[in-house]
């Protein structure tokens, strides 16, 4: 069973329809983000790569233009898992918003969320990868309490991603901890990915009537 990927905050400002979240484009950078798969062509073929930077140059790297095409070029790289690439252009984007706009500004707190969006996508892939030889569980360890970080009582899915890579380093309490946070954050029974990793970890402590309970 693969883990669970979730995407809450990917674009802003176009509005599609009820269920998706704002889309935040300019005619020449829309390319950037059709790049819904790994499959897709590079992100450094986009149209928005070769514009973002003469936009630095011309507007300013701090002008409303610029920024959002940082934000939107940032997804599109998370979106090929260009992870490296994406967390650096996404913090330069919420400093520069924090900056500008200010920290409870509404695209300060977009550019917050797409961060801590990509923190635990990234941290997820390190910690769960199929692949046993891309699995980097230290990594993903530092993703994750980066993306807690960021939103530490309003992102379940970041807590959840966390108690997996504590699992990933042997930190069995920690792991319950988390998965615990997670689900008081969702305020719901949980779900089974949850309850696999709460069970998996009460186990490792020997606490088999615990782990039966999931």
């Amino acid at each position: 069973m693969d883990a669970p990927s979730r995407n809450p905050f990917p674009l802003q400002r176009e509005k599609n329809d009820e269920s998706e979240p704002e889309i935040d484009y300019l005619p020449w950078s829309r390319p950037a983000f059709n790049a819904p798969s790994k499959s897709s062509p590079l992100v450094a073929d986009s149209v928005a790569v070769r514009i973002e930077p003469s936009l630095r140059r011309t507007l300013s790297e701090e002008h409303p233009a610029t920024l959002i095409c940082m934000h939107n070029l940032a997804n599109a790289y998370r979106s090929q898992s260009q992870y490296d690439e994406a967390v650096e252009l996404s913090q330069k984007t919420l400093e520069s918003r924090q900056r500008v706009l200010g920290d409870k500004h509404p695209e300060t707190l977009l550019s917050r969320k797409l961060l801590t969006f990509i923190f635990h996508e990234a941290s997820r892939e390190f910690a769960n990868s199929t692949d046993l030889k891309e699995r980097n569980p230290p990594k993903a360890l530092d993703l994750a309490r980066k993306a807690v970080a960021l939103f530490p009582e309003a992102s379940s899915y970041s807590w959840q991603v966390l108690g997996w890579s504590h699992y990933r380093m042997g930190h069995w309490q920690e792991t319950i901890d988390a998965e615990t946070k997670s689900i008081e954050l969702q305020k719901n029974d949980g779900d089974p990915w949850q309850w696999q990793f709460l069970a998996m970890a009460h186990w490792q402590l020997g606490e088999k009537e615990a782990a039966h309970k999931y």
